[in-house]
């Protein structure tokens, strides 16, 4: 890259739009061979970004989605904002299914049909400033009013996810009432507040929350969450736990021990101990809870371990 595109390049520090570049002294010219030389790259028509800052994490979905969001406002009015799922990944929340395009929201009087292109969807709605938050220098919807629009949009196990994620990693926001109350008749409230009432912030990984929402479907008793089990001198915590049935669920995803070996023998070592202290260990993994067919015989094992746990504590 010319020392002068370069300079411009680390000025704008981002993604930046030609008109920013023009105004930097940098032709459509000088853009178009910059991004044949691959010394600039095209995120979006008329958006480049210096490749430097994308490369090391080319392979992040998030990375990408953030660089595609940032594109997206840039060529927006100065009022849009990111929202919904976007809006999720800039604030960094787990969630399942990866937004294909950026989700972007603008103030207006009142909703309306939202505007879909190949590259992005531009909703309008209400939206009171106190409902924008900057996220990285990005305006991002709040997190209050993230979770509220996505608790609306989404189905129930998307949604719990994403609000599990929220709520474990900042807390419940003080206005999450507050906005709520702001949103009263628009469609999907209802379904909303069932996703925020069953929320919880102590379910530490996306896969747990899978498997809550699971046993919620099923009909099984709701588990206490990161339970602490003790023999007296040494004490472990589990992911669920159902004390009167002596039985607990450890949602595995299995990385762990492709990435550390020890790791596998340790969590042999505690299950024995577990169960050498009379519990019965119910493990499940991302296939158990999210494969069709799978699903109905996962939640048959929790459902005959909290049987024989009944039945061994009257007998």
């Amino acid at each position: 890259m010319d020392e002068h595109l370069a300079a411009v390049a680390a000025h704008l520090a981002g993604p930046f739009t030609a008109e920013q570049a023009a105004q930097c002294g940098v032709t459509r010219s000088q853009l178009r061979r910059a991004v044949g030389r691959g010394d600039l790259v095209t995120i979006r028509r008329g958006v480049f970004i210096d490749p430097k800052l994308v490369s090391s994490e080319v392979s992040a979905r998030a990375t990408r989605h953030r660089t595609a969001v940032v594109g997206a406002l840039l060529e927006s009015p100065d009022d849009t904002v990111a929202s919904h799922t976007s809006a999720v990944v800039l604030h960094g929340w787990d969630h399942l299914a990866a937004p294909r395009k950026p989700e972007l929201l603008r103030p207006a009087a009142r909703s309306r049909t939202p505007s879909a292109s190949a590259d992005k969807v531009v909703r309008t709605a209400q939206l009171p400033a106190s409902q924008i938050c900057l996220v990285g220098g990005t305006a991002v919807t709040s997190p209050a009013r993230t979770l509220i629009d996505v608790a609306r949009k989404l189905p129930f196990l998307d949604a719990v996810v994403i609000a599990d994620s929220a709520l474990r990693i900042g807390g419940r926001p003080a206005d999450l009432d507050e906005v709520l109350a702001s949103c009263a008749g628009w469609p999907g409230v209802r379904k909303a507040r069932h996703v925020l009432a069953f929320a919880d912030g102590k379910s530490e990984s996306a896969l747990e929350s899978v498997g809550r929402v699971r046993i919620h479907q099923y009909g099984l008793p709701p588990p206490v969450l990161q339970h602490w089990i003790t023999d007296g001198v040494d004490r472990c915590r589990v992911d669920f736990a159902w004390e009167e049935s002596r039985t607990i669920g450890e949602a595995d995803g299995l990385l762990k021990y492709d990435t550390d070996p020890r790791a596998l023998r340790e969590e042999k070592l505690r299950q024995e101990w577990l169960e050498n202290l009379d519990n019965q260990v119910v493990r499940f993994t991302w296939q158990q809870v999210m494969r069709q067919r799978q699903i109905p015989l996962t939640m048959d094992r929790f459902r005959r371990a909290l049987v024989r746990g009944r039945l061994r504590r009257s007998a």
